[in-house]
């Protein structure tokens, strides 16, 4: 059985990682959520990073690398979630056989998701960094309690501007479609944030 792994935190890779990447002619680390248009996912829309990040690679790279290679199955960290997302509805909607699997975020002590910018923080700024998690899991709580979701959310972008950050964006959207949420009716959720610190932007997402 073989495997792709895009994983930054996986402690295990093997020689059909290195050749994916030398194909695609990027590194996961550079693979962002890209233009895989369809009924549901449609750039510009549903997809928040392809309006804030100019050098996404389009999502045909990861199909040439599916059906070069015919992987099995394929890991995707979730901490890219929008990525994990397009590329699995990619694979499923072509038939390219192979299953995309999401890996669970790897997480600090204080909750902050692991990421190779991080290195970049200051020692201030990785103080108020953990206040991305913070905002996700406080508005997480008032969504599971039945509050209303745009006040849950504004609330939440408010504790994130209050630490400092230059928020990109701070959503909640339907967890497989990326369509926006009006009410916890519309589906399961997945709240979503991107936001500068200093000259460093993270990212990062939950479940709700």
């Amino acid at each position: 059985m073989r495997s792709l792994v895009s994983n930054r935190f996986s402690r295990r890779a093997t020689v059909l990682v290195e050749v994916c990447v030398l194909l695609s002619g990027f590194s996961a680390a550079q693979v962002s959520v890209t233009t895989y248009h369809n009924n549901k996912l449609r750039t510009g829309s549903n997809i928040l990073e392809t309006t804030l990040t100019p050098s996404n690679v389009n999502s045909a790279h990861f199909g040439k690398l599916f059906a070069q290679v015919r992987p099995d199955f394929a890991m995707f960290g979730e901490k890219d979630y929008q990525q994990l997302r397009v590329v699995a509805r990619m694979a499923r909607d072509l038939d390219l056989g192979v299953k995309v699997v999401g890996s669970q975020t790897v997480r600090e002590r204080d909750g902050l998701a692991m990421s190779s910018r991080n290195v970049y923080l200051s020692p201030d700024e990785r103080l108020a960094a953990p206040v991305l998690y913070r905002a996700m899991k406080e508005s997480v709580r008032r969504l599971r309690a039945g509050d209303d979701v745009a006040a849950a959310m504004a609330d939440g972008a408010k504790m994130i501007v209050a630490a400092g950050f230059a928020l990109d964006y701070f959503e909640v959207r339907h967890a497989e479609s990326l369509a926006p949420i009006a009410s916890a009716n519309d589906g399961p959720m997945r709240i979503l944030v991107a936001a500068r610190l200093g000259t460093t932007r993270l990212i990062d997402n939950i479940a709700v």
